[in-house]
């Protein structure tokens, strides 16, 4: 800026020598007309050439000055574009190293894990004779609450189908098992450019599907065809080209580049902050297509299943990774044998424990507590309302019930203390947790004015759907109770899952009590499809300003800005009230004591495939 003043300075004084000069030319003129001159044209003569090159010389400086005014202005517009690049720059180097600090917190829980891992293998080593002699196959049993909605990875959109798929099929990165960092999986190396812009992967050469094909940048290629044509396609739109190939208007993808069998480049058109954390989602898994049938490339291979009983995963024996210990995984779904006594005899290895369990376990086995693992779950439980439906279509209505439901009280009388109140979006402890946030305190008084104010100081009745798992039943009954003191009578429902999320993401209802599950550690995870207009959720939620936000954030790559704007958009989201934000699950597992290698994650089902047995 100063420079560009003394620019300006100078200019003017060298207009206004120019001026003088002219003015000194025309009384010469003026002299050379008149008689007086010739008596002094010698005495003049000399000041003439003195002005001449003053003369020269001036304007020779200007031109001098405005080559300096125009050096100054690149130099201005320089000054401005190396910010911006250092602002890129402090956004690439605050990603990696986030990734370098992930990768050597990885390093030391691998190696607590490795200790475990070694000890229980130690034991093993003894009996891995006798086992073969046997050709005794060893089996890990594992329990669903349900079936599983699909199997397919570019179609599923719920907790229990990607409990299964996880298992089978593989994406680029991976979150660690015993953490919420990101790894890579099949791919040895990538690069991000400082613009960021630009995507480059390197594919690892060992990775086989399960029919035996290798690995190639082809599958990956295709893998993304078939997500943008699945139901997150929404998570990678800032793909160059995305969008085109989604409304059928080109056939292939144009920003993505095969530059050879084991490299592949991805170009978005914004730079998209949790662009490494999408490539985790099961909906981007990559997958070989043999005539319209998919495989995979993860640790076990399908291999069964009898819908309402069982899921039967095989171990695949040309896993890049090792070959699992348990050559078979047996999901029982939602068995009757289930209880805390069969993990306890073995017939169940491991269990994430509901609230009556845990009531079983304290009160009859306090001496397997031992084997109990506890765990803040990245997930939040909500009463959802259809935001399109009345009376659910009037805000004070909605903030009305935010203000007749207690979160400490349900969480103390529904989940018996295991889990946590909820105040808005995110759980304590969390990178993007607001610590400030108040949300919704129970207060009838004010749940009263707000019902009178929208027309209803009598009440209304409406129908609350629900899962049919026994938190849930508990769940439902909480809330008809708290309602009541609104006189508003709600009308349960239950419902098998598979049959609630169609019919709430369908026709819709009334309102449903529903998680979830961050599928990734960016905060994207959480608002992106639960607030943004353009996702099937089961609000029906619509807001232009919370859109606009949540795509501001997407964009953003400096951490400190990000949370800022989360902030902003917890604030607006809290005020709008499309639900109420009931608690964050606490995941309480227990695992047979034989089983090592196990235990609840956070995002996600608990990872086996370095689970092993001692017997």
């Amino acid at each position: 800026l100063e420079e560009e003043i003394i620019t300006k300075g100078l200019k003017s004084l060298i207009y206004k020598g120019e001026e003088n000069i002219k003015e000194i030319i025309e009384i010469i003129h003026s002299l050379e007309k008149s008689k007086l001159y010739k008596g002094l044209e010698i005495e003049f003569t000399d000041t003439l050439k003195k002005t001449e090159s003053l003369k020269e010389g001036i304007l020779h400086l200007g031109e001098k000055i405005e080559e300096i005014f125009k050096i100054t202005n690149y130099l201005l517009t320089f000054e401005k574009k190396v910010y911006e690049w250092r602002e890129n720059l402090q956004g690439v180097i605050e990603e990696f190293s986030r990734y370098e600090k992930d990768i050597k917190e990885e390093i030391k829980l691998t190696k607590e894990k490795n200790e475990e891992f070694f000890k229980a293998t130690q034991k093993l080593r003894a009996f891995e004779i006798p086992r073969i002699q046997k050709n005794r196959k060893e089996i890990l049993k594992l329990v669903l609450t349900s079936d599983p909605v699909t199997l397919n990875p570019y179609f599923s959109e719920d907790a229990i189908s990607n409990t299964i798929i996880s298992k089978i099929h593989n994406t680029l990165f991976v979150l660690s098992p015993v953490s919420t960092k990101i790894l890579p999986l099949i791919i040895e190396g990538f690069e991000i450019s400082t613009d960021g812009l630009k995507y480059k992967l390197k594919l690892k050469e060992n990775v086989y599907f399960h029919n035996y094909k290798k690995l190639k940048s082809f599958e990956v290629y295709e893998s993304f065809k078939k997500t943008l044509k699945g139901l997150y396609k929404e998570f990678f739109l800032m793909i160059q080209g995305a969008e085109d190939y989604i409304k059928g208007i080109k056939d292939e993808i144009e920003g993505i580049k095969i530059i050879n069998e084991n490299e592949i480049e991805i170009y978005l058109e914004y730079p998209f902050a949790p662009f490494i954390s999408n490539l985790t989602l099961s909906s981007i898994s990559i997958t070989y297509d043999e005539k319209g049938k998919l495989y995979g490339c993860g640790p076990y291979v399908l291999k069964e299943y009898i819908k309402g009983e069982k899921i039967i995963l095989e171990r695949f024996d040309k896993y890049f990774y090792g070959t699992p210990y348990f050559d078979i995984v047996e999901y029982l779904i939602n068995p009757p044998e289930r209880s805390v006594e069969s993990v306890i005899e073995g017939k169940i290895h491991y269990l994430e424990l509901s609230p009556l369990e845990i009531e079983e376990l304290n009160n009859r086995f306090p001496q397997y507590k031992r084997h109990v693992q506890k765990l803040p779950a990245l997930s939040i439980h909500r009463l959802d309302f259809n935001n399109e439906r009345e009376p659910f279509n009037i805000k004070e209505i909605r903030k009305a019930i935010c203000y007749a439901i207690s979160s400490n009280e349900f969480v103390e009388e529904v989940l018996k203390g295991n889990g946590t109140p909820a105040k808005s979006i995110f759980p304590p402890g969390y990178e993007f947790y607001n610590p400030e946030i108040k949300g919704y305190e129970k207060n009838i008084q004010i749940a009263m004015e707000l019902l009178k104010k929208a027309g209803f100081k009598d009440g209304f009745e409406f129908t609350l759907c629900y899962s049919d798992r026994e938190v849930y039943r508990r769940a439902a009954e909480f809330i008809k109770k708290s309602l009541s003191e609104l006189n508003i009578n709600v009308i349960t429902k239950e419902m098998g899952w598979k049959e609630l999320l169609e019919t709430s993401k369908g026709e819709g209802v009334d309102s449903i009590i529903i998680g979830w599950g961050a599928d990734t550690p960016d905060p994207d995870s959480f608002i992106f499809p639960l607030f943004h207009s353009s996702q099937r959720t089961h609000t029906r939620f619509k807001n232009k300003e919370i859109d606009e936000l949540i795509e501001k954030a997407r964009k953003e790559r400096n951490i400190s800005k990000r949370k800022e704007i989360y902030k902003i958009i917890e604030e607006r989201v809290l005020e709008e009230a499309p639900c109420v934000f009931l608690y964050h699950p606490l995941i309480t597992s227990l695992k047979n004591e034989k089983i090592f290698g196990i235990s609840p994650h956070p995002i996600g089902s608990a990872e086996i495939i370095y689970a092993v047995k001692d017997d």
